[in-house]
């Protein structure tokens, strides 16, 4: 996901007035703080989901205090092991899009 828009404001700078930056963050708080990182940027526009290369729903184990851990898969505990002591998993539930249904036609062959 955008997390809380650092590369969204690198990509607002970089494609201008001319351009438009779609963000996407299925966490609550990350994406609170998308919203609030991009406020005053007519050319960042942040949805509180996921996108992908297919339509569902999905289960993200999200960590409190530590919105860029949050993973579809718990059991890869190399990446979540150090977060994990710190602070329980919240299971969240949230509707997934896809990708092609936000971008213009055009050579897009796989995501």
């Amino acid at each position: 996901g955008a997390n809380v828009g650092l590369f969204a404001l690198w990509a607002s700078e970089r494609v201008g007035d001319g351009g438009r930056v779609l963000c996407f963050e299925p966490q609550r708080d990350a994406y609170e703080a998308l919203v609030e990182n991009c406020r005053g940027r007519s050319n960042v526009e942040a949805r509180r989901g996921a996108i992908g290369s297919e339509r569902g729903k999905a289960r993200i184990h999200s960590y409190a205090g530590a919105s860029g851990w949050g993973t579809l898969k718990p059991s890869r505990r190399s990446v979540v092991d150090d977060v994990a002591e710190h602070a329980a998993a919240t299971k969240l539930r949230f509707p997934g899009a896809f990708l092609l249904d936000f971008l213009i036609p055009g050579p897009v062959r796989r995501v």
